[in-house]
C-alpha cells in the first residue's frame, strides 16, 4: 500500500514536471490522481 503510494505520488511529480514543459501533459497530471482511484477499487 505504502508502496503504491509512494509510486502514485513519484508518478505525480514526473507529471507536474513534464506539464511544466509541455501543455500537454497538463491533461496526463489531471488523470493521475483519477487512474489511482481506480486501481485502489
Amino acid at each position: 500500500m505504502i508502496l503504491f503510494f509512494l509510486t502514485a505520488f513519484g508518478l505525480g511529480w514526473l507529471f507536474q514536471l513534464l506539464a511544466a514543459y509541455s501543455p500537454f501533459w497538463l491533461a496526463a497530471t489531471m488523470w493521475t490522481p483519477a487512474l489511482g482511484a481506480l486501481l485502489e477499487l
